[in-house]
């Protein structure tokens, strides 16, 4: 009878820690999950990454204002009204992907808890969403 109790206490007892040990597990997955994606984020390979897409997504936009650059220049030159239309429609869709890519940019720029903190310094904070007219080019330095 005693060996049976001893039994029973030491399944109980086992048990009891196997609960223990699930419940602490649950408890504390939130923090050990903050703590993995601040090491992630601070990782070599992230920083990196992070820090040249800021340029990359500078660049995209900066980009998008040459096209309209060339659309624009080409619109001066022209004189066929069939020619005239379809650039005002190049210069419709570069103006809808030039405001894309600067609200790409705007929303990582604003990201701080993440990517966002690894913007150089001499990118912009947040690039302006106003009407391109070729003098105000976005600068990516």
């Amino acid at each position: 009878m005693k060996v049976a109790l001893i039994i029973i206490s030491v399944i109980a007892g086992i048990i009891a820690l196997i609960f223990l040990s699930l419940g602490t597990s649950y408890v504390l997955a939130p923090f050990r999950g903050a703590v993995e994606q601040q090491q992630i984020m601070e990782s070599g390979g992230s920083r990196i990454y992070n820090y040249n897409r800021f340029f990359r997504l500078c660049s995209n936009i900066q980009t998008y204002e040459d096209q309209l650059d060339a659309q624009m220049q080409e619109l001066q030159n022209t004189s066929n009204s069939d020619r005239e239309g379809m650039i005002h429609r190049n210069i419709s869709g570069l103006t809808a992907q030039r405001a894309d890519a600067i609200n790409t940019y705007n929303a990582e720029a604003r990201a701080v808890g993440t990517g966002g903190r690894f913007r150089d310094d001499s990118l912009p904070v947040s690039v302006e969403r106003n009407m391109y007219n070729g003098n105000n080019k976005t600068r990516c330095n």
